[in-house]
């Protein structure tokens, strides 16, 4: 990755890996944030889907995320499946940096998720990905509870190395299994969610992205899109959680 201006090295590398689940919550910490407004809301309104804005993200959010008892919360949402609760044991200063922050004007929230995200921010705990004294990451939370249906299956060993593309559709993927090539169809529809850095990878290899960006091994451009893989920002140190 290209750190741009002000940093010392003339490129950072970037670590992956295969895992189940979305990585954030696989290979990271406990911390659950949600996304703020402006991100659904930036990506629905040139879309023009009104499924991608925050409104809609929200009513999935209260539907599946069990949230701390103590609120006022129905019994019925005990049933949900990702919990979320408060840091829990934190250290003296991680009370006191909000009520430090609220006394020169600054937001302080009790709730890291919530009104956090319609504002410009401000300062809470955080919260946490954890049910029962377990860490709970996305495919424990979703996938493996129904994994057994006769509908869902899981090839941990699939590397997808491209889209099928077929009068301007996607079709379905090219991919290597345990280094041999196969191609999948997509009965219906096909979703792409393999991450900030996979994902772009994979649309590049497809031929969707800037010109000058396509790879030469790849099906040459079926779709410009300059904007495919760019602006990516990562955050180098986050030390400032509380």
């Amino acid at each position: 990755m290209d750190p741009g201006t002000g940093h010392k090295r003339d490129d950072i590398a970037w670590f992956i890996g295969h895992a189940v689940g979305e990585g954030g919550t696989t290979i990271s910490t406990t911390i659950w944030v949600r996304p703020p407004l402006s991100d659904f809301d930036g990506r629905a309104k040139p879309s023009g889907d009104a499924a991608r804005c925050y409104d809609a993200a929200l009513k999935i959010f209260r539907d599946k995320i069990r949230e701390p008892a103590g609120r006022g919360q129905p019994v019925s949402q005990q049933g949900r499946q990702c919990p979320r609760q408060e840091a829990a044991n934190p250290p003296t200063i991680a009370s006191a940096l909000p009520v430090a922050a609220a006394k020169p004007g600054l937001p302080a929230m009790v709730d890291l998720n919530g009104a956090h995200e319609v504002g410009i921010g401000g300062f809470a705990r955080l919260n946490q990905i954890i049910g029962e004294g377990r860490w709970v990451n996305i495919a424990r939370a979703y996938l493996y509870r129904v994994i057994d249906r006769p509908h869902i299956t899981v090839l941990g060993t699939l590397l997808v190395t491209g889209l099928v593309i077929k009068g301007g559709k996607v079709t379905g993927i090219r991919a290597l299994r345990d280094g041999a090539p196969l191609t999948r169809r997509a009965a219906r529809e096909l979703v792409l969610s393999a991450g900030a850095i996979r994902t772009p990878q994979i649309l590049r290899l497809s031929g969707i992205g800037g010109r000058d960006h396509l790879p030469e091994n790849g099906n040459g451009s079926v779709l410009d899109a300059p904007d495919m893989g760019m602006n990516v920002h990562d955050h180098l140190l986050h030390g400032g959680s509380i």
